[in-house]
């Protein structure tokens, strides 16, 4: 399977991908080769996947084409969904409570990248949020008052 990674602006980006040449949001949008690809894997690392922008669109385009967005449609809507969060954050109960116990303050912020985070003490919250929510960069937000919950999840 071949790997686009879609950038709104390729030129300001500083990120280095072997062996992937970036491509520009708009040129994924409209250029004409594109939609003949087959089994095409595409990394959206637009800046926002808010309904009618650039990124979602680019998202919406390559599931239309039969591409394999990262992050998807569905995905792009459950991180809106309070009610996903609260389902993820019952599902991932036991982990979040044995990773965060001991935690001060009780609010804390998770920066997750490709499903890994530099804190690896997080790393198996940040890969189970990665498999539920698949979106390249994320911001996961606990809090606690008499037990640890998911309050948001976030693309960054």
């Amino acid at each position: 399977m071949s790997v686009l990674v879609v950038i709104e602006n390729p030129e300001e980006c500083s990120l280095v991908f072997s062996g992937v040449e970036p491509v520009a949001a708009r040129s994924y949008l409209a250029d004409e080769s594109f939609p003949a690809l087959k089994g095409v894997k595409i990394f959206n690392l637009c800046r926002s996947y808010r309904y009618q922008s650039i990124g979602y669109y680019v998202s919406l385009l390559a599931e239309a084409r039969g591409h394999k967005p990262v992050p998807n449609i569905v995905t792009i809507q459950d991180m809106k969904s309070q009610a996903i969060i609260r389902l993820a954050s019952d599902e991932l109960e036991e982990v979040i409570g044995r990773q965060l116990a001991d935690q001060e303050p009780r609010k804390i912020s998770v920066n997750i990248y490709f499903g890994k985070t530099p804190d690896r003490m997080f790393e198996p919250v940040a890969s189970r949020l990665f498999k539920l929510f698949p979106t390249p960069f994320l911001r996961a937000d606990f809090s606690c008052s008499s037990f640890w919950n998911l309050q948001n999840i976030s693309p960054i």
